[in-house]
């Protein structure tokens, strides 16, 4: 079934810090659409990574409640059917997080048999997105020989291999050089053309934000719309 919306409503989070709540952000309301792009931007520790891992249904609001809505269906994302989630999300890290005692092929495809896709066309999938990401020739070797950028082309090859409604990505370009940071931003905004998902980017690059159709600020514990750009 389609992912095409992802709701918050109302979502709180606080932490505790030696048994003393501390609220990170409250009453936020949002709503990201497949085929839309955003740009989640924040001052360090303001909770752009933990709004992206609740987005993704990797943490749980404090208060509230995050949705996934399935055509006329929703679903709340603690709900949510791992295997489904596997499918309908692609999510890229901060730091590439691969497993390296699997080599890069296996790497991508290890994400397609958690989203049910056969071994088979799993890896043949894998092969085709590291060709097109210029890795054909890496596909057997394992993520430590390969550079920062390299690492995160596997990532979003990852990412990519169950064709997600939604891509995710949480600080993609800060670990880069400007150049190979530039080069992952231009293939993000590729496959989320090609493919028609939702793009959904925590990050400080001005440039990358720049170039969101949505531009959301965490300020203060609390998320405002500071941007919106037409459709490129």
């Amino acid at each position: 079934m389609k992912l095409a919306s992802i709701i918050l409503n109302q979502v709180d989070k606080t932490f505790y810090v030696h048994k003393t709540a501390q609220m990170l952000f409250t009453n936020i309301n949002a709503t990201f659409c497949e085929g839309k792009t955003y740009g989640i931007s924040g001052v360090s520790g303001s909770g752009k990574s933990t709004l992206l891992n609740l987005i993704a249904g990797l943490e749980q609001p404090t208060k509230g409640t995050v949705e996934y809505a399935h055509e006329d269906v929703r679903y709340s994302a603690e709900m949510h059917a791992h295997r489904a989630r596997q499918k309908s999300l692609g999510i890229v890290f901060q730091h590439a997080q691969l497993i390296y005692q699997l080599s890069v092929r296996e790497n991508v495809a290890i994400k397609g048999f958690l989203a049910g896709i056969s071994q088979a066309n799993a890896y043949r999938e894998a092969d085709l997105l590291l060709k097109k990401l210029g890795l054909e020739d890496k596909k057997h070797d394992f993520p430590a020989t390969l550079s920062g950028g390299q690492q995160q082309r596997v990532a979003l090859a990852r990412a990519l291999i169950s064709r997600p409604n939604f891509l995710l990505a949480d600080e993609p370009t800060s670990a880069l050089d400007t150049q190979t940071g530039t080069e992952i931003t231009a293939l993000f905004l590729e496959y989320q053309q090609t493919l028609g998902m939702g793009l959904i980017i925590s990050c400080h690059d001005q440039l990358l934000l720049s170039q969101m159709e949505n531009i959301l600020e965490i300020n203060n514990g609390t998320l405002t719309f500071t941007q919106k750009r037409e459709n490129r």
